[in-house]
């Protein structure tokens, strides 16, 4: 994300969330069950907040922690054990190819646009605040 304000990384964020939720009521809509798959997204949500925690900063002596690559682990297998559960939904409910590709999009997009809207909020909030303080 260098180079990107976190204006620009909010409104990203907002726009995946928005984009996730259309797709999510759409499905819905057309099953009668959102397409997201709500504990893997839980763990989804986690492992990639934990990610984006512990990037190497753009100082001379970061780099690949061991925290790092642990959560990487758990990202990595956080998003293979939700879309594996997603796909088995959508294979049960006999979806049609396109609403199937909008539920695992969904899987894969709406924790990466919530866990950046979370972190950036929390970061202007915080660092807002003690820059007042």
């Amino acid at each position: 994300m260098v180079g990107l304000s976190g204006g620009v990384v909010l409104g990203m964020a907002v726009l995946g969330c928005l984009l996730g939720f259309f797709l999510s009521k759409a499905y819905a809509k057309q099953y009668g069950e959102t397409a997201v798959q709500w504990g893997p997204f839980v763990l989804q949500l986690i492992f990639t907040g934990a990610v984006l925690a512990n990037l190497p900063g753009d100082e001379p002596g970061d780099e690949l922690s061991y925290e790092l690559v642990l959560c990487l682990a758990g990202w990595v297998t956080s998003y293979v054990f939700a879309l594996w559960k997603c796909w088995k939904r959508t294979k049960a409910q006999n979806a049609d190819c396109v609403y199937a590709a909008g539920a695992l999009a969904v899987q894969i997009l709406l924790p990466l646009a919530v866990s950046l809207a979370v972190m950036v909020l929390l970061g202007v909030i915080v660092f807002g605040w003690l820059w007042e303080h």
